[in-house]
């Protein structure tokens, strides 16, 4: 990971990833799901193709095969509920 974002909050990750999004997708077309919506499912933006996106800050600590199982593991999990 770069200098630029191993040193950003989560929310600050989420912020930056929002803005990159946005950018690619245009403002029309894409939407953000408020942190307070109890029903979002860890779903953080959506687009009017119907793509979804989470967005989880990496884990520095582990090795990115583990962080990958990791992220699936979570991302399963949020989307049964």
């Amino acid at each position: 990971m770069s200098s630029f974002t191993e040193n950003m909050t989560k929310k600050e990750w989420e912020v930056f990833c929002e803005i990159m999004l946005r950018y690619h997708y245009g403002q029309p077309y894409f939407w953000s799901v408020p942190d307070e919506d109890s029903g979002d499912y860890g779903i953080e933006f959506y687009t009017a193709d119907g793509t979804i996106f989470q967005c989880y800050y990496p884990d520095l600590s582990v090795d990115m095969a583990t962080y990958k199982k990791k992220i699936q593991k979570k991302i399963n999990d949020d989307l049964k509920n």
